[in-house]
């Protein structure tokens, strides 16, 4: 199977200003809550809840942790890495979960089908804790000939492999 990065279109948001206006850079967290939910969004994970601190000042390479929770009622947190002092940012997923994308839901779709000979679609949690990024997720596969049960493998973030149970 190929091998997918954990999350494509999560990381790389460097240039982005979330600075609020006052006399020292503060990170403005309803822009950090926004620009999370959007990103997510993007890769096709729906946030039910996204919660960052406020008054964090900037302070390049520097981070700090938002909490999301999906609307399948997962919780993890996103890591936001200040690029400068200005209130750019780069945001991307713990390594302790994995992101369900659309991407990879897709590639395990696409793994699935091709094991049971049917086209199907893979029902999934949004999103999963993982040790390190390594570990395993059950999902359900519905196809023509009915539903069964299929866990996803891991490791390092990436897609491995996809198992009919």
């Amino acid at each position: 199977m190929n091998r997918l990065p954990r999350l494509v279109a999560v990381a790389g948001l460097a240039g982005l200003a979330l600075a609020a206006c006052s006399s020292t850079t503060v990170i403005d967290a309803n822009k950090a809550e926004a620009e999370i939910e959007t990103v997510l969004d993007d890769a096709g994970v729906s946030a039910a809840t996204v919660t960052c601190p406020t008054d964090i000042e900037a302070a390049e390479g520097e981070s700090f942790d938002c909490e999301v929770t999906t609307t399948d009622d997962v919780t993890f947190a996103m890591v936001v890495t200040m690029a400068d002092d200005e209130g750019r940012v780069d945001i991307a997923s713990s390594p302790d979960v994995v992101l369900m994308t659309s991407q990879v839901m897709q590639l395990a779709a696409d793994e699935v089908a091709a094991q049971a000979g049917e086209d199907v679609e893979l029902l999934c949690p949004s999103a999963a804790p993982l040790d390190e990024g390594t570990g395993f997720v059950a999902c359900t596969a519905e196809g023509a000939s009915g539903a069964g049960s299929v866990t996803l493998g891991f490791e390092a973030g990436q897609l491995v492999s996809a198992t009919i149970d």
